[in-house]
């Protein structure tokens, strides 16, 4: 965690994905609550998502949480090759994977109450032999 001028500003590195850190990382699925525990492309997403948490909690063992405030969320993102999901697809899911979340009836408390939160997504993608995204994040 870095401050400046007194905003704050986390960043982390998602390697590759949960199933291969060599992959392109994994864009965000739209599901209903019943899709949650019966479709496999939406347990894809919610480990995705976990993944992503776990990413940030290596860099930041105490994150500071974002109650309130307005937050940018700036992407840069590395695809190892052209069948890849679409980057504002990929930005979508790690900010729905850094705002709380309800596991088995209790609220898992995140970075934020939710991506509404989140004021602007900025991307930027290209592609390389080192897929992941480096994420930022900065209060307003």
């Amino acid at each position: 965690m870095v401050c400046c001028e007194g905003a704050v500003m986390i960043y982390f590195t998602v390697l590759g994905n949960h199933e291969d850190p060599k992959g392109n990382p994994i864009g965000y699925t739209r599901m209903t609550q019943r899709g949650k525990w019966v479709k496999p492309e939406a347990k894809r997403y919610e480990a995705w998502k976990d993944y992503v948490w776990a990413c940030l909690l290596r860099a930041e063992l105490r994150p500071p949480r974002f109650e309130g405030q307005r937050i940018y969320l700036d992407c840069y993102i590395e695809y190892k090759d052209r069948r890849r999901p679409d980057p504002g697809n990929v930005v979508k899911g790690i900010a729905d994977a850094l705002a709380d979340c309800k596991r088995n009836g209790i609220i898992e408390r995140r970075l934020y109450p939710n991506d509404r939160n989140v004021l602007e997504r900025a991307m930027h993608f290209s592609y390389s032999d080192s897929p992941g995204v480096l994420v930022i994040v900065t209060e307003e």
